[in-house]
């Protein structure tokens, strides 16, 4: 297991307003353990970006950290009214 927090990022908006930007959550290694060998769901808020946060829902699944809600948006390919993709990704330079 990781020992150390794992930053995960959104792909960045597509939406204008309020145009591309991106947001990052951290989960600790407790809950990447968690998510990848108990298969539990995370919710987090994300950093600011464009002046504001999202509350998501994410999860370890097919081998890849996907979003399943961001506030109440859960529909598409795009989990955020934003229009951020449906994945997170590894943010390696942390």
């Amino acid at each position: 297991p990781p020992e150390r927090p794992l930053t995960l990022k959104m792909e960045d908006a597509t939406k204008t307003p309020p145009g591309a930007h991106s947001h990052e959550i951290t989960l600790t290694p407790a809950e990447v353990k968690d998510a990848k060998e108990k298969r539990k769901v995370f919710e987090k808020m994300t950093t600011e970006g464009a002046s504001h946060q999202h509350r998501i829902r994410g999860a370890w699944r097919n081998n890849n950290w996907k979003i399943l809600r961001c506030d109440n948006h859960d529909q598409g390919n795009y989990r955020c009214k934003d229009q951020h993709g449906m994945y997170l990704n590894e943010n390696l330079s942390v």
